[in-house]
Formats: structure tokens, sequence, C-alpha cells
């Protein structure tokens, strides 16, 4: 939410809350403590259960999964991240995630602060990218992997997309970001825009 005005800022946290309202009723939330920052992160599911940490989509948050939730935690403990550098809970700190080994550093911090030596990794679209560069960096880490619409991965970004999504990347306000999701989902309007 960088950029935009302390009235929008007002209104997506609305909107954001109002869906994370929906999360199974014995859910918590932890706030992690690393170099890269404080990282918010939703947990549900019983204790025992496999673990499996999910990595929302760029300029997303963790209550994409909120649709998910309900039919995951059966089985799974579930951790929904909101990542460091998009919206959501999660603040930077004094070190910034610019390179993939910064990311797989910052996942680090993620499976260590949540005491998981191992766990499954689902995502979805950049999430997705992630899961898998973590994967690869750190198989010994990594149970299974969950990728949802990856990108990158097969082939790189279309031009076409790319050309769209730099005014949200390099200027991210809110008016940008919402017409980049506009775009993305040809135009539908919904309450939910902007969490996922």
């Amino acid at each position: 939410m960088t950029g935009a005005g302390s009235d929008d800022r007002a209104a997506f946290f609305a909107a954001f809350d109002s869906m994370l309202q929906r999360w199974p009723a014995d859910s918590q939330v932890v706030d992690l403590e690393s170099d890269f920052g404080t990282t918010r992160v939703r947990i549900a599911g019983p204790a025992d259960g496999p673990p499996l940490v999910l990595l929302h989509a760029y300029q997303a948050t963790s209550a994409e999964w909120v649709p998910l939730a309900g039919l995951l935690t059966g089985r799974y403990r579930l951790y929904a991240v909101d990542l460091i550098g998009d919206a959501g809970y999660s603040t930077a700190g004094r070190r910034t995630v610019s390179t993939p080994d910064d990311l797989v550093e910052y996942l680090d911090t993620v499976l260590d602060g949540l005491e998981l030596p191992t766990a499954e990794l689902g995502g979805h679209s950049f999430g997705a990218w992630i899961a898998l560069t973590y994967g690869i960096s750190r198989p010994a880490r990594v149970d299974r992997l969950v990728l949802l619409d990856p990108t990158m991965i097969v082939s790189p970004l279309l031009k076409g997309y790319v050309f769209r999504a730099l005014p949200a990347m390099f200027t991210p306000t809110g008016a940008s970001r919402l017409s980049l999701i506009r775009w993305e989902t040809h135009k539908a309007t919904s309450t939910n825009s902007g969490c996922g």
C-alpha cells in the first residue's frame, strides 16, 4: 500500500479485515521478526496436521486463500503468509528482498520463525514461482510443492503484461494497482479488489 493516501489505506484494511473474518474460527495470527521486517502469518488447522505454507500472488495478500482454508484445515496445518513488499500487515525491515537469493533467505526466516524444519509449499502465480525457487534452493526443507497458475516457470511474462504492470511496479499507488487488477480481470469489479 506504499503511496496510498490514509483514506485509501483505511478502506483497504477495512475490506482486508472483513475478508479475513472468513477464516476458520480457530485461526490465529503470528508476527515473525527478522532483518527483512515483520511477516504476518495466519495459522489454522490441526496442530498435528502436515504443515502447508501458502504464498499468495503478486500484489495480493493471504486473504486470497480464504476460499480454500475451510477445505484444507480438515487435514493440514495452514500457514498463510502475507509476503513482505505486498499489501497486508507485513512490514519491511532494514534488509530488502531484491533478488531470488534474498527471497530464499527470507523464506528461511519464515520457516524458522514458524519452527518448521520442513513443510509443503503452496503458491499462486508469483507465489508459485517463489515456492519453486525455494524448493530448488532448499530441497531438504520442502516436502511437496503445489503450484497454482505459476508464472515465469515455463516461459517469461508476456511483453504486453509487463507493459501494463510497469506503472503498478514503479508507482505502486492504489489507483495503479486497481487499474492493473481491472485489466487482469477484464474490468470485473468486486468489493474484494486488492485483497487477493
